[in-house]
């Protein structure tokens, strides 16, 4: 009798984990969509120095404003064509929130070297309850090998 409930325990937390992980997998693909959505939107913005549009992914509103400001004065970075290459959404903290990273490559000039280059970068972004949000420090992402 106890081998008997015993296995029967043993299928219904194999069933469960199951679940857990069709429900994960889900779960990260509509973040990922969501997250691609938002990161194609960004960019675009950037494309078009529409800086107000590109704030809207900053998340803390201080920062937001003077990122704004910031980049309407100087505009530092022109960019022709930005393409998002890849999305890894990881895994959820105990609050729900997640973090992911994504790879786009950039073609644009500095105003310093008005010189056009073709490049791909990292961004971090995270999730809150509001939706994606870029990282801090993050408004142009980094190269590989500077983090």
């Amino acid at each position: 009798m106890w081998m008997l409930l015993a296995l029967l325990t043993s299928d219904a937390d194999a069933g469960k984990a199951e679940r857990d992980a069709r429900r994960e997998l889900r779960a990260v693909r509509r973040h990922t969509q969501v997250l691609t959505d938002s990161a194609d939107d960004y960019w675009r913005a950037l494309r078009w120095a529409d800086y107000t549009r590109a704030g809207a992914h900053i998340a803390d509103p201080k920062r937001r404003a003077d990122w704004v400001i910031q980049e309407s004065e100087r505009a530092s970075l022109k960019i022709q064509s930005a393409e998002v290459l890849s999305i890894l959404v990881g895994e959820p903290d105990e609050y729900g929130s997640r973090e992911a990273t994504v790879l786009v490559q950039i073609e644009g000039y500095s105003n310093a070297s008005q010189k056009l280059t073709k490049e791909t970068r990292t961004q971090e972004w995270v999730l809150l309850t509001s939706g994606w949000f870029v990282g801090d420090g993050e408004e142009y992402g980094v190269l590989p090998g500077e983090r």
